[in-house]
């Protein structure tokens, strides 16, 4: 069996072009999301992160102050510097 006519490969230029620039859109779109989504939960983690330890640093500060103020009791002294 043989064709009359070679094929034309101009007609498929056009719907193979729509497909492969749909196709980069919907990749380009869901990338940015992912990226999005991923950097929103990195954020939260660093954010938790950093709760946890200024609170670990306010514990440390005040034990600080406690003995401080327990050392200046036992000694008579007073600072002229509250903290």
């Amino acid at each position: 069996m043989s064709f009359p006519q070679k094929p034309d490969y101009r007609q498929f230029y056009r719907p193979f072009a729509k497909v492969f620039l749909g196709a980069m859109f919907t990749y380009q779109v869901l990338f940015w999301c992912w990226e999005k989504l991923r950097l929103d939960e990195m954020r939260e983690e660093k954010e938790a992160e950093l709760r946890g330890l200024e609170i670990q640093l306010a514990a440390y500060q005040d034990k600080q102050r406690l003995d401080k103020e327990k050392d200046n009791a036992e000694t008579g002294k007073k600072s002229w510097f509250s903290w």
